[in-house]
Parts: C-alpha cells; structure tokens; sequence
C-alpha cells in the first residue's frame, strides 16, 4: 500500500512538473500507465523520490545498459511494447518518453518478473503516439540511471511499408556451408545482422515473423543475445511467432505480445508444453488486421489438431470482433507452411492441421495472405479456397480466395531443396495431378498450391507495401529480387 502511494505521488509529479513547465506534451500522451510491479521495498522509492526531476531531461544519471532490448508491436500504431532484461527482477521498469525535439512527453511504467537463471524481464506498453510522429526514448530500472536514447517512429495513417522474415534461427555459430552468399564473418549472427539493415533501409515500419527466431529447442541466451544484436531493432518493432524452435520460456521473457489470447501466468521447466499454447495475438497496423498463431506443436492425429484449431478460430473471432470495419485486410502469420514444397512438405502434422481446418479457416474468415516458414524454401501459392467437399483449399476458380507465402531463413542457417521429403507419406501432401503423397511429388508434380518455388541459397527477407486496398509483395535475396506480385483482398470479411 505504501509503495502504490509513493507511485500515485510519483505519477501526480510528473503530470504537474511538465504541464507547467516550458515543454509542449503531445495532447495525446497525457497518459500515465501504471502496470504491474514485482519491485524492491517502499524504501527505495523514499531514497529515490527527490530525483525523479531528472527523469524529465535527456539526463542519463549513470548510464544503464539494458540488455536484449527490443520493441514489439502495441495493439495498434498508437502503442507499442518495450522490453528488455537486466540482472536484476526485483528493479522496476521505466520508460521515459521525448518528442522528436527532445521535449518531455511523460514517464510509462511496466512490468518485472523473473527469467532465466540471475536475470529479470522488462516490459512497458507506450501508449497515445500519434501516427506520424518521431519519439526518443530511454530505458531505466529505478528511474535515475537510464539507457541511451533511441528513436521510434510512428508509421502516419495511409499507406506504410512492412517487412517479413522467416526462420532467423540465431545460433552461436555459422551459416550453412552450401550458401551461393557468405556474410562477413560467415555467422547467422552477421547475416541476420545483414537483413535488419536492409529492412531498415528500406523505410519498412515494423517487422513481421514467421518463427524460429533462435535456434536451441530449449532456449539459448546467447542466441537471444544475437538475435537482438543489430542495433535497428531498437526502433524497429518485431512481430514474432512461435516456432518449433521456439517452445522456450525464454520466448514469452523476451517478447511483449499485443493482445495475447490465453496468456500464461508462468513458465517453468523447459517450457515446450506452455510455450505450445501461447503466442496467439492480434494487432492492427492502419488498414490490416494481422493476426499470429502458434503452430509450433506436433499434433498426434486430426482429433488432437482441432484442440489447436479452436483456439485459431477463437483468435481469429477476438480480433474481428476488436477491429471490426476498421481494416481492409487480413494477414495471418504462424510458422509451419501448409503450402511449401521442400523436406517438411509431407509431414504428418501439418497434414493434420489442414484436415482438422487450419485452410478451412482462412477461407471462412476471409483471410488475404498468409505467410510462413519451416521449410527454408521460397514458397507463393495460387490464389486458394477451401472447398466445403475438401479438408483442404484448392485453386480459386472464381478470383476468390488466399495466397499462402512460405519464406526462406533470414540469417543463412541452412536451406532445404525443394521436392524432397523426410516423412514417407501416402495421404499429403495433395499434389497437382490428384495423388496424394510424397511418393508422387515432383519437379513435375508439386503441390497443387504451388505456383513458384526458389531456392537461392542466400538469407532473404520480404518488403510489403500497403496503399489502400492493392498490396505489392517483393521478396529479396542476397542477388537481387527473388519475386514480386501485387494483388486485392477478395474474400468478404
């Protein structure tokens, strides 16, 4: 009770210290977010409350140096999450909030908890930004000491730019051996590292995944530690999934996900049990409706896939019914390609998240594009649409329906050639000439989604401009332009 006190006074402070002073607070940033706390003693803040002043000036106190810090998409563009780690879980989570000039705008608080061994979690929700706007920002854990400054820019309404990456995979070691493009030195860390620059220079707004961003099934923080090293993800927010890879309480420390649906309250042990059922999340940039789902588990059967279905459909249900008639598109990310062509195209449980309805829903919810990876391959499907006869989708007949896009790794960790499979399969995957099967799958029988497949060998990474209702779709490797298309959202919503 003491504590919540000396944060309600806190709060009052700084409200009354900016709006008397000669700073110009963006009207719409009067907002003071008091989250959660999982904090030191009360006594703390009696040592601390004097200097709260200098929170409101570029002041760094002593420097603090956050570790894995990284931003993720808010709810909409007028929020977005920030989160890092520190060795400690028992400091708070501060952020202080500038204009492009250096004016004040205000302090955000967050929330703590614990992660991995001697480490502690930070995340802070930054709310009222207004679109087009530029924001610096820093970092601190008791409000005194804080990070160095970094910018964020708010994408203005209308038309914005975003970018898409498959399978980073960070590993703490080197890309695959086979690469027709070697980084220098020829480490994921530096390929990754490669990728973020070119999305950032390419003006896109904000990053969006398909999964695996670290490698170790267990969770590896000197992988996480690679994976937020280039220094653009302070001011690019990135959108994760979860991948097989990624079913580590690691994943759910290091991210703050938009309305997550079914959040979990901890994460202990390994993790993979808890991570497979989190991660399903929505948000909305302008005119899309994005929407994540985790496909990272490996169902047994379609029965034991359609507990997995239900919480998409729910997911899905949620974040039409939070942005109704306010997007023209949907795009749905997840990580295991129902449409690809390489060695996961025939295996069992993606097979069972198709039968059990995973296409069926993107028909029915009138889902634009969908995008994924897993197969390390470069993937774009005909125009698709389930059929009410077929568990899953065929090629629209009538300019209706859902391009599935599967994406090669970002950072070069390895690639898989197309047509060959590691599952003997006689029921999928459902090929261009009616089989079924991987017996039957060819250069001259694909899956009967496919429409173009590439296999460079080199990281690539995908820029996606929205103008209103035409979406323009380019795909980059480390030679030049891998595939472009652009295309309207035609299914109703």
């Amino acid at each position: 009770m003491f504590k919540k006190f000396y944060l309600l006074l806190l709060t009052l402070f700084v409200f009354f210290a900016a709006s008397c002073s000669s700073y110009s607070p963006i009207e719409q940033s009067k907002q003071f977010g008091l989250g959660p706390y999982n904090s030191a003693s009360s006594k703390k803040y009696e040592e601390t409350y004097g200097k709260w002043g200098a929170a409101t000036t570029l002041e760094k106190g002593t420097e603090f140096k956050p570790e894995m810090l990284g931003l993720t998409p808010g709810s909409t563009t007028a929020d977005v999450n920030i989160n890092w780690y520190s060795n400690s879980d028992e400091d708070e989570s501060v952020v202080r909030l500038f204009d492009a000039e250096g004016e004040f705008v205000r302090l955000i608080f967050g929330r703590t908890g614990v992660a991995s061994a001697g480490k502690g979690y930070h995340k802070v929700n930054v709310k009222g930004l207004t679109a087009g706007a530029r924001y610096k920002y820093s970092v601190s854990n008791n409000g005194v000491d804080w990070s160095e400054e970094h910018h964020y820019s708010v994408p203005a309404a209308g038309t914005f730019r975003f970018a898409i990456v498959a399978d980073p995979q960070l590993t703490t070691g080197n890309q695959d051996s086979a690469s027709s493009y070697f980084s220098t030195p020829s480490t994921t860390a530096k390929g990754w590292e490669e990728v973020v620059e070119k999305i950032a220079e390419s003006g896109a707004s904000f990053i969006v995944s398909t999964g695996d961003q670290t490698d170790a099934i267990l969770g590896s923080e000197a992988e996480y530690a690679n994976f937020f090293a280039p220094e653009k993800l302070r001011s690019l927010p990135f959108a994760p999934v979860v991948g097989n890879h990624d079913v580590h309480c690691p994943f759910i420390y290091h991210f703050y996900l938009p309305n997550e649906q079914n959040v979990p309250e901890t994460c202990t042990g390994a993790g993979q049990a808890i991570v497979e059922k989190a991660g399903n999340y929505f948000y909305l940039y302008n005119n899309v409706l994005f929407i994540a789902l985790n496909t990272s588990a490996y169902p047994s059967g379609k029965e034991d896939a359609a507990s997995y279905i239900t919480v998409f459909e729910n997911t899905i249900h949620a974040a039409k019914a939070a942005y109704a008639e306010k997007y023209d598109w949907i795009v749905v990310h997840h990580h295991k390609s129902t449409a690809s062509v390489a060695i996961h195209a025939a295996d069992p449980d993606i097979q069972y998240y198709v039968e059990a309805g995973f296409e069926a829903l993107m028909t029915k919810y009138g889902i634009d594009l969908v995008l994924a990876g897993h197969d390390h391959i470069y993937v774009r499907s005909h125009l698709m649409k389930q059929d009410a006869a077929d568990a899953f989708s065929v090629k629209s007949t009538n300019g209706k329906g859902t391009i599935y896009l599967s994406l090669t790794t970002a950072s070069g960790l390895k690639y898989y050639p197309p047509f060959v499979t590691i599952s003997k399969n006689a029921n999928y995957p459902y090929l261009s000439d009616g089989k079924t099967g991987s017996e039957f799958l060819s250069a001259s029988n694909p899956p009967l989604s496919m429409f173009m497949q590439s296999q460079k060998m080199t990281p690539e990474y995908t820029i996606v401009d929205v103008d209103g209702k035409s979406m323009t779709v380019t795909t980059y490797g480390s030679h030049g332009v891998v595939d472009r298309f652009t295309f309207s959202p035609t299914l109703a919503k």
